[in-house]
């Protein structure tokens, strides 16, 4: 297991130091960040350091052009995206033979990415060093301004650089020019690297400041404690059982907690529609994939400024939907009736 680690970590590392010393182009001409653009319309237009609100802008076709230019490698070139879609996402995926992939969730009505995942199974026959490369390549492709020790700095707060502690059930998360970076990894070792654009701040405080979830926070605990309701089932069909087991409140966000359970023969993600807090519409974060015959604990992440823009500062009911689909074929597994369900 060590090995496997230890070949990732190299690749990342070495693609890491790589780009800052040589891939010229990657600052001027080839992250999305920097396309027909200088360095300071780059940060003006792609990177909001303060909200991370610009920090995603641009297509999944922009996105695997600007990828493949940045790598060396054609087995490692992303070819044709599968493609999966309804009224409220387009899902984009990639896999590669090893069963490592990479896949992006777009607005449907603006084609824009919402978010990134990168993944492989490292006790599954997954290519180490091939997606450690990937992975410096995303890093490159989402924010060129990144120069070497920004990268290397990202890679030690997610404690990629800490081997020893790599361990299943991993999670750990960093922010960096207003986008968030992610690492988690479940009980069958697959890997799993998310990448998307933190919320707005109400504060002066940078997203670059920002700490990872397991850093010490300075801020005194809130006076008022989120309400602790009772688990309710909300969906159990198809051999799939959705459970709210509570909200969770955090500096720039509020998590709707959830317990999925796969009792199928297919590995699934499951993914959220149509979503209403207190009768108004707001979006939300939540894409999870559960292994056939796991269970996985996640949530919906609300960022807090959408609730201020819409005046919530307490949850108190929703209403959704459920999308699951396989996560193999991308073929819909079930669709699910609105959902309501009472958080007090």
């Amino acid at each position: 297991m060590k090995k496997l680690f230890a070949v990732f970590l190299a690749a990342v590392l070495a693609c890491s130091c790589l780009a800052g010393c040589g891939f010229q182009r990657a600052t001027n001409s080839s992250g999305i960040g920097s396309i027909g653009t200088t360095q300071e319309e780059t940060k003006e237009k792609f990177v909001d350091l303060d909200t991370g609100e610009k920090a995603f802008n641009f297509t999944a076709e922009e996105f695997k052009n600007t990828f493949n230019d940045l790598t060396s490698k054609s087995e490692q070139k992303i070819e044709d995206w599968a493609q999966a879609e309804n009224d409220s996402d387009i899902f984009y995926t990639y896999e590669y033979e090893d069963e490592s992939s990479i896949s992006a969730l777009a607005d449907p009505k603006t084609k824009l990415i919402k978010f990134l995942i990168a993944s492989t199974n490292l006790l599954g026959g997954g290519d180490s060093a091939s997606f450690g490369e990937n992975l410096a390549n995303i890093f490159l492709t989402v924010d060129s301004n990144l120069d070497s020790e920004s990268r290397i700095n990202i890679l030690e707060e997610l404690k990629f650089t800490d081997v020893d502690s790599w361990h299943a059930g991993m999670d750990t998360n960093t922010t960096k020019h207003g986008i968030f970076y992610g690492l988690s990894i479940d009980e069958t070792y697959k890997f799993t690297f998310t990448i998307m654009p933190v919320p707005d701040f109400s504060s002066s405080t940078s997203a670059s400041s920002y700490p990872s979830s397991e850093a010490p926070s300075s801020e005194a605990p809130s006076s008022q404690e989120p309400p602790q309701p009772t688990e309710q089932v909300l969906l159990d069909q198809n051999g799939i059982k959705i459970t709210f087991t509570g909200i969770e409140e955090e500096r720039s966000r509020v998590n709707i907690k959830l317990k999925i359970e796969n009792n199928t023969e297919t590995p699934i993600t499951v993914q959220q529609r149509d979503m209403s807090i207190n009768d108004i519409m707001i979006s939300g974060v939540f894409s999870p994939t559960v292994a056939a015959g796991k269970t996985a604990n996640d949530e919906i992440t609300i960022y807090s400024s959408d609730l201020e823009e819409n005046s919530i500062t307490q949850i108190e009911n929703v209403e959704l939907k459920f999308l699951v689909f396989n996560d193999d074929t991308l073929d819909t597994i079930l669709e699910s009736q609105v959902i309501a369900f009472n958080i007090q």
